[in-house]
């Protein structure tokens, strides 16, 4: 059983880590490492220094291990934040976000008093100060003298960013895993858990991850005068149709175990015009949120480019009918104009290179070079590259191809993929890890068991197959469904090499399975985020010991 001041240790730890403002991407990052190396330093545990630690920007991981042994369990989480300007909705200084003590005061009549509040208290500060006190605990009790087992931590930056922070602590892993001939029995994400419906009280561990696509869709037209809207075809009615038979869309649900994805939703979507004028528009763009389980990126561009072709000959025929019936309250019979153009050709950005080396030149070199151009733009006008211009990026490569094709001078739709590729990862039930992870769920949701008396109202803990938010789990392992897929992936992502998939290279050298055990709160990025303390660093500390303990 925990000691009321190891609890308050956790407690400490989280409030200091949330009063250090870690926003995506910034140098706060590296003042969270800094102190989490100080703990794990005070506390005994080696911090890992050398190669793969630094960003190319100057921000860094945090790598600490306790124990010598070659067989290696993996903790980790995240350093970062999102931003604090919401918190100005209290009537306090946005500031607030990154002080627990006032924030108790502001929210603790709306939701009382058993939270711990902040901006990363529960995604995911708490869950660092859950990993450290842990190892803490571990190595005042002997346990790298008595356990064959290693306990490597990750601290990475940039999660909520493009997951820089884990893709260079993959390189690590990796050469960690060489120079010290280390096997890794897997990895356990430490994110944040919530209720999955209103009443829920279960708390969740999880046997892998959520996958997410990016599907972009960019859609040419034929432009006209608004006065002679059937003269032309407007891109704008093709991306709201489009979208109108995405968004939302049930069937793009992947199902599994009883589990299914939430339905696919739009990021983004707009015309490509800077300016006003009665010219209807000559191009839009959009892209939608795909998850996925199992299904392979293959199968999903498939389905969608089927729906979208569906779409397409919808409103071909709709748009024939209403010029008819326009002209005909006219009084005067329809020419057809719209019927005169050529229906929009469907592609994807695989059959759009196909096309382009037909007509006799080198899409590879094309798409290279508008992402040259597109970047040299960005630095000439002293604009920061990491907010959303890899999506940016990949529209104009593809707007460039387009241009270089047979196609250029008519109506068509491409559809491709923006980073970031997140594939979904699912651990088999067999591996050691998943089968502890079981383990200590059904032991401490034994109301009866003496590990359960020890751990005073424990709740129901059910052990889930996926992880149902976005998460680093799923750089970290290649999925043996995504290995045949990676020549199509490739193919359809503009940004391959620059920004996009993981590097699918590395993770073919790190085969082990994914877990996530961790805080329970609710509301992460918004004001009102909070962590639950008495399960967080009461509870679940003692769960995560007993994993360790088992693979001991």
């Amino acid at each position: 059983m925990l000691q009321p001041d190891e609890i308050q240790e956790a407690i400490d730890l989280t409030e200091r880590l949330v009063r250090i403002s870690s926003v995506s991407p910034s140098e706060g990052e590296n003042r969270v490492a800094e102190c989490l190396d100080d703990y794990f330093r005070v506390a005994g545990i080696d911090v890992l220094e050398g190669p793969h630690r630094h960003l190319p920007d100057g921000r860094r991981n945090c790598y600490a291990s306790l124990g010598h042994g070659k067989r290696t369990l993996i903790l980790s989480g995240h350093m970062d934040t999102v931003g604090i300007d919401e918190y100005a909705i209290l009537g306090e200084p946005a500031e607030v976000g990154l002080d627990p003590v006032r924030l108790a005061e502001v929210l603790g009549p709306r939701f009382g008093d058993r939270w711990l509040y902040g901006r990363g208290a529960l995604d995911m500060k708490g869950a660092l100060a859950l990993c450290a006190t842990v190892m803490a605990r571990l190595a005042r009790a002997g346990f790298a003298e008595r356990s064959d087992l290693r306990i490597l931590f990750l601290g990475v930056c940039d999660e909520e960013n493009a997951s820089a922070g884990i893709r260079e602590a993959v390189r690590f892993l990796v050469d960690l895993q060489e120079t010290e001939g280390l096997d890794y029995l897997g990895f356990v994400n430490t994110d944040y858990t919530s209720a999955l419906f209103p009443g829920d009280e279960s708390r969740y561990f999880y046997k892998g991850s959520i996958g997410k696509l990016l599907p972009s869709i960019l859609i040419h037209g034929q432009t006209t005068h608004v006065g002679e809207p059937f003269s032309g075809v407007n891109p704008a009615l093709l991306a709201a149709e489009i979208l109108t038979d995405l968004e939302m869309n049930l069937e793009f649900c992947d199902q599994e175990e009883g589990e299914i994805t939430p339905p696919p939703t739009t990021l983004r979507l707009r015309d490509l015009k800077d300016h006003y004028d009665v010219q209807t528009p000559w191009q839009t763009h959009l892209y939608l949120n795909f998850f996925c389980y199992k299904r392979t990126p293959s199968e999903l561009m498939a389905k969608i480019e089927s729906q979208i072709r569906a779409t397409i000959e919808r409103v071909w025929v709709k748009t024939q009918e209403l010029e008819a019936q326009w002209f005909g309250r006219l009084g005067a019979q329809s020419i057809k104009s719209y019927a005169k153009h050529h229906k929009p050709a469907v592609l994807t950005l695989e059959a759009l290179r196909a096309d382009v080396r037909l007509a006799g030149s080198d899409p590879d070199a094309i798409i290279q070079g508008a992402l040259a151009d597109h970047a040299q733009r960005l630095v000439a006008a002293g604009v920061d590259a990491n907010q959303d211009r890899p999506r940016e990026a990949a529209r104009e490569a593809v707007r460039v191809l387009w241009e270089h094709s047979t196609l250029a001078l008519e109506p068509g739709v491409v559809l491709y993929l923006s980073p970031p590729f997140y594939p979904g990862i699912r651990s088999e039930d067999s591996s050691p890890l998943v089968q502890a992870l079981e383990a200590v769920a059904a032991e401490f949701s034994a109301r009866g068991s003496e590990v359960a008396k020890e751990a005073i109202d424990t709740p129901r803990v059910q052990v889930r197959r996926y992880y149902p938010y976005i998460s680093d789990s799923s750089l970290v392992t290649l999925p043996t469904a995504i290995r045949d897929e990676i020549q199509q992936i490739e193919a359809n992502m503009p940004t391959w090499g620059r920004a996009g998939p993981p590097d699918f290279d590395l993770l073919r050298r790190l085969e082990m399975p994914v877990v996530n055990m961790g805080p329970y709160g609710f509301d992460a990025h918004t004001e009102c985020e909070r962590v639950d303390p008495d399960y967080s660093f009461r509870i679940l500390p003692r769960m995560m010991e007993a994993l360790i303990e088992r693979l001991s």
